[in-house]
């Protein structure tokens, strides 16, 4: 998991593409 602000966003980004 990426950590950071920008993380969050590329996490969140990502969970939308895999959900």
């Amino acid at each position: 998991m990426a950590t950071g602000e920008t993380g969050r966003a590329i996490d969140a980004g990502t969970n939308l593409v895999f959900v």
